[in-house]
């Protein structure tokens, strides 16, 4: 018996010491793991912030535009010089610096340039964002037409005059019969804008979007920019509708997504609130995307992100 003893004794020790050999050869490839999820989660975060701030500092200047200047796409009858003096330019103006437990978060926007060109003044903005001191921008243009310089032509001698061309055929342009915001605040009632039937909206630009969006059978709408929408969005009926993002989307509140419909982000998307998918409702993402809550799905619902299912 007192072989068999030592022989058990001499085994067990050598299970300890495997294991722990395993245990001290597993530890720092697991505590890497841990650390790059934490860091890729991080830059994630960091990215998709950065993305919001921009968005919110090319709205801020587009209503600083709009309330000083004139109509983005429309005329003013302002000089260039008068145009440079009621605007800053991006490294004149001081960062907005937002709430956050997290991260130091302010953005800052300005004008880079402005020109004028074949009658047409042509504002160059930067948008700025400041995540943890770490700075992201983009640039943005867009044309006001110089009413100033409008032909005091004699309609007896000349009736038909031709309309000026417009140089800049990429910029902005004043917006057709359903382009605009108009076209959704013209569906606006109690709080409610209600797309139905073959509703269609165009927004070119960023947005920021207080109230509740209903789209109905069929109904669409397309924003070719960014968008935050600080009410309910409600896709339900058939045949299909959709909302189509060209860029980030912020949705402050909760979504509720039927049938077949389909919200469409080419961009970054940040969904704070309730997610609910019925149906075969599809959410399909190209990019960045960050859940606050879990989504509930039911029936067919689905959420792709980067053409991969998120569950």
């Amino acid at each position: 018996m007192k072989p068999l003893m030592k022989n058990e004794s001499g085994y067990t020790l050598l299970m300890v010491l495997l294991i722990i050999v395993v245990v001290g050869l597993m530890a720092p490839v697991l505590a890497s793991a841990v650390m790059n999820s934490t860091l890729q989660n991080n830059k994630s975060e960091v990215l998709i912030q950065s993305e919001n701030l921009i968005d919110m500092g090319k709205h801020y200047f587009r209503n600083e535009i709009n309330s000083k200047i004139g109509e983005i796409g429309g005329e003013t009858s302002l000089s260039l010089g008068d145009i440079k003096d009621k605007l800053s330019t991006v490294d004149e103006t001081e960062p907005l610096v937002l709430p956050s437990e997290s991260n130091k978060l302010s953005y800052q926007v300005g004008y880079s340039s402005i020109t004028e060109e074949n009658g047409y003044y042509i504002i160059k903005y930067t948008s700025r964002a400041i995540v943890d001191n770490q700075v992201f921008e983009e640039e943005e243009v867009f044309q006001i037409k110089n009413s100033s310089n409008k032909d005091n032509s004699n309609p007896d001698t000349d009736p038909d005059p031709s309309p000026d061309p417009n140089p800049n055929p990429d910029l902005p342009v004043p917006p057709t019969e359903n382009e605009g915001l108009s076209c959704l605040l013209n569906k606006k009632k109690n709080g409610t804008i209600t797309l139905k039937a073959k509703d269609h909206c165009i927004l070119k630009g960023s947005f920021v979007i207080n109230e509740h969006i209903d789209i109905k059978a069929q109904a669409k709408l397309e924003v070719y920019g960014s968008i935050v929408i600080n009410g309910t969005v409600d896709l339900k009926g058939s045949p299909k509708g959709y909302l189509l993002i060209e860029g980030s989307g912020v949705f402050n509140n909760s979504i509720d997504i039927g049938g077949s419909n389909e919200i469409l982000v080419n961009g970054a998307a940040d969904f704070h609130n309730n997610v609910s998918l019925k149906g075969n409702g599809l959410i399909d993402i190209q990019g960045d995307a960050m859940f606050i809550k879990k989504p509930n799905k039911k029936g067919n619902g689905s959420i792709k992100i980067n053409n991969r299912e998120y569950n």
